[in-house]
């Protein structure tokens, strides 16, 4: 018995998977609504810790590494934040992706791309 190339994809087209899978992650995080909070205030309470710590550089142009280090911050605060997402949420997918996978619902691409997009309004 040979797999051929044709039995491991999907049936439906790369696109009709996305929007699939990123209208059913908006709506999961429409109701996550803990989710929603906890982010909210993760926000909030870091905003103010940096604009705490970063005060008065702004008006100083001659503090060039602490204007440095403040842009630093916002970055790896940005790009941590956002890779935590679906880090955390994965192993509580796990089940329900290898089922509908191996069911040629859709592909690991479609479904990495939609996880990706769906956390974009929140960036």
């Amino acid at each position: 018995m040979t797999i051929q190339e044709n039995d491991l994809s999907s049936s439906s087209p790369f696109h009709h998977q996305f929007f699939l899978l990123l209208s059913r992650m908006m709506l999961q995080l429409r109701r996550n609504r803990t989710g929603l909070c906890i982010q909210f205030f993760h926000h909030l309470l870091s905003g103010f810790m940096v604009s705490g710590i970063f005060v008065s550089i702004g008006n100083d142009a001659t503090q060039i590494l602490p204007l440095l280090k403040f842009c630093t911050c916002c970055v790896v605060f940005c790009t941590f934040t956002y890779i935590m997402i679906p880090i955390l949420l994965f192993p509580l997918e796990v089940k329900v992706l290898q089922m509908e996978y191996f069911n040629r619902w859709y592909s690991f691409k479609a479904y990495y791309f939609a996880l990706t997009v769906s956390t974009l309004p929140l960036l």
